[in-house]
């Protein structure tokens, strides 16, 4: 992914067109969950930090290699989503959820 992302700064076409397939692609499939969300009542409608869900996700991923200079786990990223990204969207998780340190 490094290595995809170096290249779309050295050549305009990839420079116009990878950027906005990742977003779309990467929002198509973080909006089913985040919807199923709003139904329930979980996220409000109106919470500003909708806009940013997939900055958010792909932050936690790419923040994991260039901090800490590793590979993200499933661990690390289900932690990431309990401290970080649910709180974002005002998600209360359960006690029982909670990440085990």
């Amino acid at each position: 992914m490094r290595g995809l992302i170096m290249e779309v700064h050295h050549n305009s076409d990839l420079e116009r067109g990878v950027p906005g397939t990742a977003h779309r692609t990467g929002t198509r499939r973080i909006q089913p969950g985040v919807a199923a969300c709003r139904r329930r009542g979980e996220i409000r409608a109106d919470n500003p930090a909708l806009d940013y869900v997939p900055h958010v996700v792909i932050g936690g991923y790419f923040a994991r290699t260039l901090i800490d200079d590793r590979q993200p786990t499933r661990a690390f990223l289900a932690e990431y989503a309990d401290v970080v990204f649910f709180p974002a969207l005002g998600v209360r998780l359960s006690p029982s959820s909670s990440p085990q340190q």
